[in-house]
């Protein structure tokens, strides 16, 4: 399939799945947040139909994320806003006053949802709430990824300082520090299982990690 999403005519800066793979959510330069269709027969090249046009940001869209369920989809913005909304109505449950946020992740169970800002900390939120329920200290440059465990007890936490740390969803205590890496951490995923974890980064170095031991095991 090679058919480009409906042009917002303005810079692509994020884009992301729902849970079932029905739906695209992409963010703009402009602040624009676009919610699109997506048939799953990818031979269908017409198959793609924009469904919600949401002019929320007055500035670029950092990052995008829909929660397990596709309940929600949240947005952040360097206008330092980051609103909750209904994918499917675009009506807004909650507007949240972010330090930075450049990547968002939900917790398995959709209650909770975790920021990586530019201020070198990491915060955990609720979507009832409007203020964070907690953070995470101790990266010594800009977080630049996070990413809950499988099981949602774990959130790991990629920076520019080139370190993996992963923490205690419950005791709020750093479990693991990784190094290997030598310039800032853009990805991070986990097996299905949870036990290992890999990390990208900048200097070109994926990195297999087993996170119940921080041994590093394999390098590509």
């Amino acid at each position: 399939m090679n058919k480009a999403l409906p042009s917002p005519n303005d810079d692509v800066t994020c884009a992301t799945f729902s849970a079932d793979h029905c739906t695209v959510a992409f963010g703009t330069s402009s602040g624009r947040v676009h919610v699109v269709a997506v048939s799953k027969d990818w031979q269908d090249v017409n198959s793609l139909r924009r469904e919600t046009l949401i002019s929320a940001h007055q500035k670029p869209v950092l990052a995008c994320a829909f929660s397990p369920g596709d309940s929600y989809l949240l947005t952040s913005s360097a206008d330092r806003t980051m609103p909750l909304w209904c994918p499917r109505t675009a009506l807004c449950k909650t507007v949240y006053v972010h330090h930075g946020a450049i990547c968002l992740a939900f917790a398995p169970r959709g209650v909770h949802f975790a920021t990586a800002s530019n201020d070198n900390v990491a915060r955990v939120w609720g979507v009832d709430s409007t203020e964070p329920l907690f953070e995470f200290l101790g990266h010594l440059g800009r977080l630049e990824i996070c990413l809950f465990h499988p099981n949602g007890e774990y959130l790991a936490t990629g920076s520019a300082d080139a370190t993996v740390r992963i923490w205690d969803y419950d005791t709020r205590a750093q479990m693991r520090l990784f190094r290997g890496h030598r310039a800032p951490i853009k990805a991070l995923a986990y097996s299905v299982c949870g036990r290992f974890l890999v990390s990208g980064g900048r200097d070109d170095l994926i990195i297999v990690w087993d996170t119940t031991n921080e041994r590093w095991l394999t390098t590509a």
